[in-house]
C-alpha cells in the first residue's frame, strides 16, 4: 500500500469503527429499553469483528496500522450524555446519535472503496462491511420512528 491517501482514508475508516465499537458499548450501557440495548450490543461486536478482519488483511499484506478512534468520537460520546439528559428523551436522542455516526461511517467506507489501491479481496469485504452498516443505519432510523 504506497498510496498516502490510501493509506489516510484505511486510517480514518479503522479509526472509526474504533470508535463505533467503544460507542455503542457505552450507549448499551445507558439504555433504557432492553430491545434497543441489545441492537447497540450487537452493532458493537460486529463493528469490533469488522475491525479485526480489516487489520487482519493489512497485515497480512505486512501492513500495520493501529486503530485509537479519535478526539471527535471521544467528544461525540461525551455529548451524548450531555444532550440526552438534557432532552429528557435519552433514548431517542442515542438512537439519533447512533444514526449520525453510522451514516458518517458509511460515508468513510464509500470514500475509502472509492480512493483506494487495495487487492480486490479487501474491497470486496469493505464493500460487504458497508452493506452491513446500510443496513444497521435503516434499523436504527425504523427503531427511532417506533419510539417516538
Amino acid at each position: 500500500m504506497e498510496n498516502k491517501r490510501t493509506k489516510e482514508n484505511i486510517q480514518e475508516l479503522l479509526n472509526l469503527l474504533q470508535d463505533s465499537v467503544k460507542g455503542y458499548r457505552h450507549l448499551a450501557d445507558h439504555l433504557e429499553n432492553h430491545e434497543l440495548q441489545t441492537i447497540m450490543y450487537r452493532l458493537s461486536q460486529q463493528r469490533k469483528l469488522f475491525l479485526e478482519e480489516l487489520e487482519q488483511d493489512l497485515r497480512d499484506m505486512g501492513v500495520r496500522m493501529n486503530p485509537q478512534g479519535t478526539y471527535k468520537g471521544y467528544f461525540h460520546r461525551l455529548w451524548m450524555e450531555i444532550s440526552s439528559g438534557i432532552s429528557g428523551d435519552e433514548d431517542e436522542v442515542r438512537i439519533d446519535e447512533a444514526t449520525t455516526g453510522e451514516q458518517k461511517l458509511h460515508a468513510c467506507y464509500d470514500k475509502t472503496l472509492r480512493e483506494n489501491g487495495l487487492p480486490d479481496y479487501i474491497n470486496e469485504r469493505m464493500d460487504e462491511q458497508r452493506k452491513m452498516v446500510y443496513g444497521a443505519i435503516h434499523q436504527l432510523e425504523e427503531f427511532g420512528r417506533i419510539m417516538a
